[in-house]
């Protein structure tokens, strides 16, 4: 997934690279439909007997690698974000690529667990992307562009400005 890498270098400043990997059932691809009966038949008098289907592609995941590290198993709190964050970034790319309109993006507490570093490469790779950010603490000083500020406290604004940082 080029997207996906290319972004997460953006975020971790080129210091790790992303892989990607489809873990799946042992299948022949090139007859993917005979090879997932044969999956299923194999396992057809197992999951009668559970009364769920052991196979298939809801047990199918993802290995997600950064920097040698497995990040689902391994993974610092901080890289596990900094992972699912290059995907989405990477979602955005493939959406406009497609579509030709750039989506918004919707950011829950993403800073809380990334490192300054990666909070400045984060909000540097949403410059040109629309962005709500929620957030308990932020510091101006890691964008250098315009952004407009929202403080709510008990579900009501209690001010808005915009922060000119444009260099």
């Amino acid at each position: 997934m080029p997207y996906a890498d290319k972004q997460h270098k953006a975020i971790t400043d080129g210091k790790e690279r992303l892989e990607i990997s489809y873990e799946t059932e042992k299948l022949n691809f090139s007859d993917i439909k005979t090879s997932m009966l044969e999956v299923y038949k194999n396992s057809l008098e197992k999951d009668k007997r559970l009364e769920y289907t052991t196979c298939g592609i809801h047990r199918d995941d993802l290995k997600i690698v950064a920097g040698g590290i497995d990040v689902r198993k391994f993974g610092s709190q901080g890289q596990q974000r900094t992972a699912v964050l290059s995907l989405k970034l990477a979602e955005i790319l493939m959406l406009e690529e497609t579509t030709g309109e750039r989506p918004v993006l919707l950011l829950d507490d993403v800073l809380s667990e990334l490192d300054i570093n990666r909070q400045k490469a984060l909000l540097k790779a949403v410059e040109s992307v629309q962005t709500l950010i929620t957030c308990t603490e932020f510091d101006n000083k890691l964008v250098d562009y315009d952004y407009l500020e929202i403080d709510i406290n008990n579900n009501k604004i209690i001010s808005t400005k915009r922060n000119q940082n444009a260099k």
